[in-house]
């Protein structure tokens, strides 16, 4: 393999995009004004009453000169715009990437509510103080009706990621290791046809490289629920994927190859990995000062993993590619 790392795969040439959006008191004008800026018609989009929208091309994260020249243009004009940055990668992208960190897409996950599920944690392993870190043992209860009609994967707002038995039945012909199926029952106890998947091994801390992560902060809202800010005894919570940049996760080759060498586990080979990463707040009742909701990781899979999955993944997950780089270059 060649690439950014010796012994890694080729980066990923990325197709994306920026939008661009903001608020103006006379649209006509401000049209006018992109278009004398040199922005061509149909990258100007006014689909509400005073707001602009711009959308460029985004041909590589590294060489984007055309778009930063655009928001420079705007700040330069004291205009307050909002950034998103969204990627479509294709299959082959992704099969060429060193990993794929799988994140829950939010339009396709199954809403439960605190009420409809039961997660057992094993806090032992996790945090004293955040619990970032905890791993799910024993079991998870769910209202059956809120999976009935699934199949494959799925993955629950509370970010847990379920498999059926079918997908844990294709994972387990190819002697796939490193994972726990933690049982999944309803609230009698009765067993379903899932499992959650729970990775046994941590990576570890992505690198300074590592680009479009951010970290959230300390608030407490109406609904009397504290959201905690970065942990000050493990800094494992509180990280969130940016809407103004694309993720670009980074890992340093010679660290993940000891790692999967002492998992007996080959670089190449079917591994589903969770990131050290705790993703979303720490959130407490601010009256009992219990925790409710713990952040979780992300799931770090193999290529191999993601093509043998891909139909059960795809438009479920945003896949995003990972790269292996050599930090001592």
């Amino acid at each position: 393999m060649a690439g950014l790392a010796s012994n890694s795969k080729r980066a990923v040439e990325m197709r994306a995009k920026i939008r661009l959006s903001y608020g103006t008191d006379s649209v006509d004008s401000e049209r006018q004004r992109l278009l004398l800026f040199g922005l061509r018609q149909d990258s100007i989009d006014i689909r509400q009453a005073g707001v602009v929208a711009i959308e460029l091309p985004y041909a590589q994260v590294q060489d984007n000169q055309y778009a930063e020249a655009v928001c420079a243009w705007l700040s330069a004009r004291g205009i307050d715009y909002h950034r998103v940055v969204t990627a479509k990668y294709a299959k082959t992208d992704l099969l060429n990437a060193n990993g794929v960190m799988l994140s829950i897409n939010e339009r396709r996950w199954i809403n439960v509510e605190r009420s409809d599920l039961q997660i057992n944690f094993d806090k032992t392993e996790g945090c004293s103080r955040c619990g970032s870190g905890a791993v799910l043992f024993r079991y998870v209860r769910i209202k059956e009706r809120k999976i009935q009609k699934q199949d494959g994967i799925v993955a629950l707002s509370e970010d847990i990621v379920l498999v059926d038995r079918n997908t844990r039945a294709i994972l387990d012909k190819e002697s796939f290791s490193g994972v726990t199926f933690v049982p999944v029952c309803n609230f009698d106890d009765k067993p379903l046809d899932w499992f959650a998947l729970q990775p046994e091994h941590e990576l570890p801390r992505m690198t300074a490289q590592t680009r479009g992560l951010v970290r959230g902060e300390y608030w407490k809202g109406s609904d009397g629920l504290i959201r905690e800010g970065p942990c000050p005894q493990c800094d494992k919570n509180c990280h969130f994927q940016t809407a103004s940049e694309l993720p670009v996760p980074t890992y340093d080759y010679s660290s993940i190859k000891k790692k999967l060498e002492a998992w007996n586990i080959a670089i190449n080979g079917l591994w589903c990995l969770r990131t050290w990463e705790c993703f979303g707040h720490t959130i407490r009742d601010s009256r009992t000062q219990s925790i409710v909701r713990l952040p979780q990781p992300m799931l770090v899979v193999s290529p191999r993993f993601f093509e043998l999955l891909f139909i059960k993944l795809d438009k479920k997950f945003v896949c995003t590619p990972v790269e292996f780089i050599n930090c001592n270059d």
